[in-house]
């Protein structure tokens, strides 16, 4: 019996990997479909988070959905900072596609962080999803010979922004129509 890897959780997960390979009697086809079972979850949620690398022990092998909640959850504070950086890329792209820059204020991007990870998504499909109708109020707002200033998403922007650009909107006409 020859010993590959030194004794430790890493020789564990090998050898608790090496078992259920040869239980699927495919050979070295066995290794990858273990390997394809054991780290999908990971494949799919790890790349739009901090985390670079992480341990594996043999009760990521058994147990890989816990595994990778455990992980996701001991690295939410970095996920926090990875999430802060995407709104401002979403800015950026909202400036760029429709000639409106926005400032989110540091509440406002709480308030997106928090819902990102209570919903399990990314920002940017959180984002696009709550201000798909963002540039159309905003066309109401501007001024036809001005040049956009920025918007500035407040927190109340951020949890409800067809409210409040309604309200926005309503606003401007009412301040329109009476002077």
């Amino acid at each position: 019996n020859l010993e590959l890897v030194p004794a430790g959780p890493l020789a564990d997960a090998v050898h608790e990997v090496a078992r259920r390979a040869h239980a699927e009697k495919t050979g070295a086809r066995g290794l990858m479909t273990v390997l394809e079972q054991v780290f999908r979850g990971f494949k799919f949620e790890l790349p739009s988070t901090a985390i670079k690398s992480f341990r594996i022990e043999a009760s990521t092998v058994r147990d890989p959905g816990t595994t990778l909640k455990t992980l996701l959850r001991e690295n939410a504070e970095a996920q926090r900072e990875v999430l802060q950086a995407e709104v401002t890329a979403y800015a950026e792209r909202f400036a760029g596609e429709f000639g409106f820059p926005l400032e989110f204020t540091p509440e406002a991007i709480a308030v997106l962080t928090d819902e990102s990870l209570a919903a399990d998504k990314t920002i940017r499909a959180l984002c696009e999803h709550k201000f798909r109708d963002l540039n159309h109020g905003l066309k109401l707002l501007a001024g036809e010979n001005e040049s956009p200033r920025p918007f500035v998403v407040t927190d109340a922007v951020a949890r409800n922004p067809d409210q409040a650009i309604s309200e926005l909107v309503v606003r401007r006409f009412r301040n329109t129509e009476t002077a």
